[in-house]
């Protein structure tokens, strides 16, 4: 970029000479330039708004989301947040004080309940599966595994959620897939929830194998209880892997389980669970945050 084309003025003291300027005078001068230059988006660079973009409805919501920073502020203030003028201010506050979302005090203006509703419409349609997917996304990604939600139905587990592995060619179990509880560690985790009665006659109603395979499917289960998480290995199928942690609500409600899961096991399942564990505890603990007791299941 050459100097002259930024038209900036150094003014020079008469006692230096014009041909030998004070370097930290023309440095300052040139940096305050350069600066002031490069601030200036050129008109090409804006990105271009929509055509049928309606712009008082953009200035109207950028009031309402102004008063995130502050619940209660006076026409100047709101001015200053929006970058709007006064004038344009008091036209669009006026608007929104007449169809009930913005309440005025005094001088002061503040959000009124009935701007609740515009985020309750949308709310009462978000369900457990929109909340989780991008949280098992972010799993998978991670890991490079398979996740899942399931929540208990009967004897059965129901995938509500699930976000494949990138080597995953031909998934057996996708989102609406019901297995039995007892044959999957998301399952084992859930019914290690229920009360014992409950869980006797889950164990009574089942078509469960009895002997060993009993003593030790009870032992899993108080083991799961007590520790907060199951995995598996290779239970179903050869290769399969998988660790589940139960899945909590804002209460501390227990709505269903989230598990992820290998189907190219390649060491034991201690370090499996060593890799995975912390990463699957932290995702349900993110989306708990996110779930409210009255989240519709999905």
């Amino acid at each position: 970029m050459a100097w002259d084309t930024l038209r900036c003025k150094v003014n020079v003291p008469a006692t230096v000479a014009y041909n030998t300027p004070d370097p930290r005078r023309v440095l300052n001068a040139r940096s305050t330039c350069l600066i002031s230059h490069s601030t200036r988006l050129p008109e090409e660079r804006k990105p271009p708004r929509p055509v049928d973009a309606v712009q008082s409805l953009e200035r109207g919501l950028a009031i309402i989301r102004a008063f995130g920073e502050s619940p209660s502020m006076n026409l100047a203030q709101i001015s200053e947040r929006t970058a709007l003028s006064r004038s344009a201010v008091r036209r669009l506050l006026m608007t929104l004080v007449d169809l009930g979302y913005v309440q005025t005090a005094g001088k002061r203006y503040q959000l009124a309940p009935s701007v609740l509703w515009l985020g309750y419409t949308h709310k009462q349609h978000v369900t457990v599966r929109d909340i989780c997917r991008p949280h098992l996304q972010t799993l998978a990604r991670h890991l490079g595994t398979s996740s899942s939600i399931a929540v208990l139905e009967g004897a059965d587990v129901r995938y509500i959620c699930r976000v494949m592995a990138a080597s995953e060619f031909a998934p057996t179990v996708t989102e609406g897939t019901r297995l039995p509880a007892h044959q999957t560690s998301l399952g084992r985790v859930l019914l290690a929830q229920l009360e014992t009665d409950m869980f006797e006659e889950y164990v009574r109603a089942g078509s469960l194998p009895g002997g060993l395979w009993l003593a030790n499917f009870r032992q899993d289960i108080e083991l799961t209880r007590s520790r907060g998480w199951n995995a598996v290995d290779q239970l179903m199928e050869v290769g399969i892997q998988a660790v589940s942690v139960p899945l909590r609500n804002r209460d501390g409600n227990i709505v269903a389980a989230l598990s992820t899961a290998t189907n190219n096991a390649a060491g034991p399942i201690q370090a499996f669970v060593r890799d995975s564990l912390p990463h699957v505890e932290e995702t349900a603990r993110r989306i708990g945050v996110e779930l409210t007791p009255d989240t519709p299941v999905g």
